[in-house]
């Protein structure tokens, strides 16, 4: 069991080093050949399994997240900065939901829901930091079809650090604002095309820093409750290039 739950973490750091390619145009090829690691991984696992009950099952997929998490919760619990502590948890959350969670659901093994919940649970307990949202599972359909329907990355991650709501009046303003103005002005789709290409990224390096509640607060005062005021008063354009030199600041400092 230790031994499955050791091979898991790298599982793990595959998906952390995949993380570079969580862009629209690459993460398809990278969820691929992720999988393809996993294979052997997740057969030995249907082997271990393979006649148990579902009383045994279960008792096993508990033991194997809480081997897998208790190896992470170990490194956590022992750095003592709290900024260290949130930027290890941020760090860490992203590519468990990006490729580990949907590699597992993809393999659509007797198990792989049950690992999923278990693992969601036990991670969400170990890592209940404030200031710090929790995680859930998802499937590679679902994450794609969040480029398909273009998430807003950067406003996401800020209204998250500040415990806002997914359907707070941020996120919306800047949506309907995207979908319906910006895309119509000049250059507008181009822009946004490069914003989803390079956002992720962006996103990740600031939960990596060690400082990344700061730089959402300041995003937050600094950028976007600006572009909030621009929209409530039809200063689109205003708007737009408050909207693009944020963008470009943090493509200079994250990107480069």
């Amino acid at each position: 069991m230790d031994n499955q739950g050791t091979k898991l973490t790298l599982l793990y750091t595959y998906a952390d080093e995949k993380m570079r390619y969580f862009k629209r145009d690459t993460y398809e090829q990278a969820f691929t050949k992720y999988c393809a690691v996993c294979d052997d991984i997740y057969k030995e696992i249907d082997e271990d399994t393979k006649d148990m009950n579902d009383e045994d099952l279960n008792s096993y997929i508990d033991s194997l997240a809480s081997s897998f998490v208790e190896i992470f919760s170990t490194e956590f619990n022992q750095i003592t900065k709290k900024s260290k502590k949130l930027s290890y948890i941020t760090g860490h959350n992203a590519p468990l939901v990006v490729y580990l969670f949907p590699a597992i659901m993809n393999y659509d093994a007797k198990w792989s829901k049950s690992f999923c919940e278990y693992v969601v649970t036990k991670w969400n307990e170990a890592f209940n930091v404030p200031g710090v949202g929790q995680i859930g599972y998802t499937t590679y359909a679902g994450i794609k079809g969040g480029f398909k329907t273009k998430l807003c990355y950067i406003t996401t991650a800020v209204c998250q650090s500040l415990n806002l709501d997914d359907n707070c009046k941020e996120l919306l303003l800047l949506k309907d604002y995207r979908d319906n103005i910006f895309v119509n002005q000049e250059n507008g789709a181009e822009y946004i095309n490069e914003y989803y290409n390079i956002a992720p990224t962006i996103v990740k390096r600031i939960n990596k820093s060690e400082n990344a509640d700061e730089v959402y607060a300041s995003l937050y005062n600094d950028h976007i409750s600006k572009c909030i005021e621009d929209i409530e008063n039809k200063q689109y354009e205003a708007c737009k290039d408050r909207y693009i030199a944020m963008v470009n600041e943090l493509k200079a400092k994250y990107m480069g």
